[in-house]
């Protein structure tokens, strides 16, 4: 599907808009990637459910309108609200707004009360803000249909620092006073964010830079100079409960205590009580400052998105169906590792490790944390050392491949055993 790109530029009452249908820009080569469609409207005005063009419109304006229509509509948010957010566009000749006006972007959260749709979302929509953000515009953001009230910690930690003019519900764009604005507004179908898509190494990448890069500069997370020699590495466990049907994909505490052993024989932190947004900040910056993240398949996991580039993903694995493919992204996002480990049920319910097992997962996944910073260090492309060859028994190949992304639902490596496979 082409996208259409609606410019209405202040730049005189008579010829004050330019629209054009671009095969690449601003945002044309990552939305026309995935089929959708959006539409930037320049400098308008909102009134009473109108979005109010000013001046003559132009030949190129007039068939953009024409190709678009004279509804600013949206199937992304149509899906939720039979139609209610269908905007009449105006060109009644209104006066040219200022333009230096805030930039609204508009969103229709699916299911922020789990952390993979959460950062679905977001991964699609801070690619679209990190160039935004390089024009140094001053950034809203409007939640439709309103921001749901089960997210305000994640909200107020992780997006408030980028959208200097505010998060707000939906309501307020098209109210009855007159507002000036710059408005990008998602026109297709619900975003098919980079992290569920296939592909979209580079996209998943900027995306996460730009979320770190504005809780660095909110002072919400520092960074640790990795570099230094007394500089020991840090490991966060992501637990799930043990309850009910949870024994499922949990890993049993004795377990852990085996690998938090085998991780602080090898001289890293570990963090083993991670991860209760009870207490949002203390999470988030464990996260941030992670340099392995373990936990059995769960939605948590994709919080890892915020940590620094080389991050290690170990996911376990139960015998629950879980696609594999899944977190390999998130580490991709992070231009780290991936390490898969089939979990051992016992009776007792739950996952759980011998003092064997744990020393291996460990060995693992420190060596292809070592592979990636080491080539960082160096400045060199990542390659596989023969130490992570033998402690991860079968490496896969580097996760920016597209192979490994596209439509693959197979565990990386075969047969019952302890480590699966990795990809570095």
């Amino acid at each position: 599907a082409s996208l259409v790109l609606l410019l209405a530029i202040g730049a005189n009452a008579q010829q004050a808009s330019v629209a054009r249908i671009p095969t690449q820009g601003s945002f044309g080569a990552e939305l026309q990637a995935r089929g959708d469609t959006y539409i930037d409207l320049h400098y308008v005005r909102t009134k009473k459910r109108k979005v109010l063009l000013h001046g003559t419109l132009d030949e190129q304006s007039q068939q953009a309108l024409k190709t678009y229509g004279t509804t600013l509509k949206s199937d992304q948010l149509a899906a939720h609200s039979h139609n209610k957010f269908a905007i009449p566009i105006a060109t009644d000749g209104t006066d040219p707004c200022p333009q230096n006006v805030t930039r609204h972007f508009s969103v229709k959260p699916w299911f922020w009360d789990n952390a993979w749709h959460f950062w679905n979302d977001l991964t699609a929509l801070g690619h679209r803000l990190a160039a935004a953000s390089s024009r140094h515009e001053r950034l809203a953001l409007d939640v439709f249909p309103d921001i749901p009230n089960d997210r305000i910690k994640l909200i107020d930690l992780i997006l408030k620092p980028a959208f200097a003019g505010g998060i707000r519900g939906a309501s307020t764009l098209f109210s009855s006073s007159e507002t000036c604005l710059h408005l990008h507004w998602a026109v297709g179908p619900r975003v098919i964010g980079p992290v569920d898509g296939g592909g979209f190494s580079s996209e998943r990448r900027a995306s996460s830079d730009f979320w770190r890069h504005k809780l660095l500069e909110d002072g919400s997370i520092t960074d640790e100079d990795r570099d230094a020699e007394d500089y020991k590495p840090s490991v966060i466990f992501v637990g799930r409960s043990c309850a009910g049907r949870g024994a499922a994909r949990c890993i049993r505490n004795d377990g852990l205590a085996m690998l938090k052993k085998a991780f602080e024989g090898r001289g890293w932190r570990v963090d083993a009580n991670c991860c209760a947004w009870s207490d949002a900040r203390k999470t988030l910056r464990s996260f941030a400052g992670a340099d392995v993240v373990l936990g059995p398949h769960g939605a948590g996991l994709a919080n890892a998105l915020l940590a620094r580039r080389g991050l290690v993903l170990v996911e376990v694995h139960g015998d629950f169906g879980a696609e594999l493919d899944l977190f390999r992204k998130v580490a991709d996002g992070r231009a780290g590792g991936y390490v898969s480990v089939r979990g051992r049920f016992s009776g007792g319910g739950g996952m759980t490790f011998t003092a064997g097992d744990a020393s291996s997962i460990a060995s693992c996944a420190v060596n292809v944390w070592l592979d990636g910073r080491n080539a960082r260090v160096a400045n060199a492309t990542v390659t596989t050392s023969s130490e992570t060859l033998e402690a991860c028994g079968r490496v896969g190949p580097d996760p920016s491949t597209p192979k490994l992304f596209v439509g693959s639902r197979k565990r990386l490596g075969s047969g019952g055993a302890l480590i699966e496979g990795a990809a570095v």
